[in-house]
């Protein structure tokens, strides 16, 4: 559930401001639940005896990727409340250029964790069906 809230009475600026810190909350929550996922395909790959194949690598990288953008998200969200105290149009455009940025790099990571995900699925089911270790 989000912590923002938008009231009738909130500015233009508030309100695409408290847009912006509710699209925030989603990815921090997004990406906490994909730390999670990685977690337990790491966990499956190691109780295959795995360690050492690709595959674990990369869900270790992108797993150390996924950490830092979370990290960066958290740390723009601390200082997001400066967003309100813009007066001016060039820090309103600031603000608003690290966002998008921030939105680019989000999606750009998800389309990532979604090829690796169902490369960590392909590789499992042959596995299965094969009766072997993962590779």
């Amino acid at each position: 559930m989000s912590t923002v809230q938008i009231y009738d009475h909130d500015s233009e600026h508030e309100r695409l401001h408290k847009n912006k810190m509710m699209e925030l909350e989603g990815w921090l929550k997004h990406l906490g639940s994909i730390e999670r996922d990685m977690d337990r395909m790491l966990e499956i790959i190691s109780c295959r005896g795995s360690e050492k194949t690709l595959l674990y690598q990369k869900l270790m990288d992108k797993k150390k990727e996924n950490r830092a953008q979370l990290d960066a998200l958290y740390r723009y969200k601390n200082e997001a409340g400066k967003i309100l105290e813009c007066e001016d149009q060039q820090c309103d455009q600031y603000y608003g250029k690290r966002h998008r940025d921030f939105r680019m790099l989000y999606r750009y990571n998800l389309e990532k964790y979604n090829r690796l995900k169902e490369d960590f699925f392909n590789v499992v089911s042959a596995s299965q069906n094969m009766g072997h270790t993962l590779n």
